[in-house]
């Protein structure tokens, strides 16, 4: 039993030390080729390694060459069982305006082992809150916004393609390739 608690223990202080140390800075700019492919390329960022959470600070997201919008922090927790990536203090460019105006405060994306094919995302931003579930094997997404007073005054032109819930949320469904 002694020996099976010490197995343990060390196999828990190596998978730490493995998390710890893996170069999360190379793992980034890898995950930043991928995203290229879809035209979608972060700029201007800092990025550092803070031993178990990488931090990626003061970026610039661009979409085509059309510029979305500047994130204050992106904290990315890889730890193999759990992970999460954490945009704070997002802020629309005017170039998106017509789209959707304001600042995104947080925008939380998790993943975890339990529900491997799923990715569960929540938002909260001037419009107001967002929590949506990706299933990667179906390669679908629910999406529920609950918005803003702010949000329904402005009543932009993509608010009506959402369907309306009887609590006075909206709901959008989509497929994905």
């Amino acid at each position: 039993m002694k020996r099976l608690k010490l197995t343990v223990i060390y196999a828990t202080v190596f998978v730490g030390l493995l998390l710890f140390f893996t170069p999360k800075i190379y793992c980034y700019y890898a995950l930043e080729a991928q995203l290229e492919q879809f035209n979608v390329r972060i700029a201007q960022e800092t990025v550092h390694d803070g031993g178990f959470v990488l931090r990626v600070n003061d970026g610039k997201l661009y979409y085509d060459d059309l510029y979305v919008g500047t994130f204050e922090s992106l904290s990315i927790v890889p730890l193999l069982l759990y992970n999460q990536a954490t945009v704070e203090h997002f802020s629309i460019s005017k170039e998106m305006s017509r789209f959707a105006k304001g600042q995104v405060e947080t925008l939380r994306v998790r993943h975890s082992v339990v529900s491997p094919w799923t990715l569960y995302v929540t938002a909260h931003a001037d419009m107001g809150d967002v929590t949506a579930e990706v299933h990667l094997k179906d390669k679908n997404m629910t999406l529920l916004l609950e918005p803003s007073a702010a949000l329904l005054k402005q009543a932009p032109f993509w608010l009506q393609r959402l369907k309306k819930t009887e609590a006075g949320g909206y709901v959008y469904e989509t497929t994905f390739e």
